[in-house]
């Protein structure tokens, strides 16, 4: 688990630096289709069929992914580091608001202390209206509940599509949806002023090379360390060393960017980290990571 939560950090830094000169959605779509190879490799080695029993919850699960992705890569150009993670990994704080309405999941009393606690935390890492860019906040906010809902999905799929049909429904969605964008926007562009570079693919030199080629070496290192971590370690300590991510984001973010954490965003993520711990442990599971960072993965029926 420890080393898919540094997996993970490494990627979204490769992701904040590559930003200003890679277009987003190209972004998307490399990493996505970065995304495709370990898990067609589970396939081929477990021989599991590619059969889909729920085609539209398969599309809805990764069109979430997608939404979570894009906006969580945007948030990274927008804020630190240590913000743009910590606000990603909200996420299981609005698994645990909406599981109990729409999955029917639920919660005894315990779960709604921590849960207050947790959406306080959430106020204060988001702290808006004292110095952090609210734009930017609101969009890393939307990929945090794009990330639930995916969530959700995988829990609602638990029993009708084997997990590595559930996993290759993100990338595979995402994949599509963001080379679709990109197709569209020289399209749109004759008709609408669109912001940024209006072919919307800029072709990748070395450098741009180098940081794609880290940032699907990191997410495959990631979805596998934290495929196996899931399985292995106790719910309380799995989610827990998930929640590394965040630490190892903040002397990264000091290092190359000179982004320095303040205290609100310390004591917030504390109480999320702390919260959704507790959540964990009560209910016997352990929490994924959001599904913009590679989470969002089942391991229920991996024997299978």
């Amino acid at each position: 688990m420890a080393l898919s939560a540094v997996a993970f950090s490494l990627m979204a830094t490769l992701v904040k630096i590559a930003g200003p000169s890679i277009p987003n959605q190209e972004l998307v779509a490399l990493r996505s289709l970065a995304s495709i190879l370990p898990i067609a490799a589970m396939f081929v080695v477990r021989k599991v069929p590619l059969r889909l029993h729920k085609p539209g919850w398969l599309f809805l699960r990764g069109f979430l992914g997608y939404l979570a992705i894009t906006c969580w890569f945007v948030s990274l150009n927008r804020l630190s580091l240590p913000d743009s993670v910590m606000i990603q990994y909200t996420s299981p704080v609005f698994v645990a608001l909406m599981a109990p309405t729409l999955i029917g999941e639920r919660s005894g009393a315990r779960d709604r202390w921590a849960l207050a606690i947790a959406i306080a935390g959430v106020a204060l890492v988001v702290r808006p209206g004292l110095g952090l860019n609210l734009p930017g906040a609101s969009i890393g906010l939307a990929g945090a509940i794009c990330s639930a809902g995916a969530y959700l999905t995988i829990r609602s799929l638990r029993h009708s599509d084997h997990p590595f049909v559930v996993m290759l429904a993100f990338p595979a969605v995402a994949s599509v949806c963001a080379l679709t964008v990109i197709l569209a926007t020289p399209i749109v562009g004759r008709f609408v002023a669109l912001p940024g570079d209006p072919s919307g693919w800029i072709w990748p030199d070395g450098r741009g090379w180098a940081l794609i080629s880290g940032i699907a070496l990191m997410t495959a290192a990631g979805q596998v360390t934290l495929t196996y971590g899931l399985q292995l370690e106790p719910a309380g300590r799995a989610t827990v060393a998930t929640y590394l991510a965040v630490a190892v984001s903040i002397p990264l973010g000091i290092v190359l960017f000179d982004q320095w954490p303040d205290s609100w965003m310390l004591v917030g993520g504390a109480m999320v980290i702390g919260a959704v711990a507790a959540i964990s442990v009560v209910k016997h599971r352990p929490v994924a990571p959001p599904a913009g960072a590679g989470g969002g993965r089942m391991t229920e029926g991996l024997e299978e």
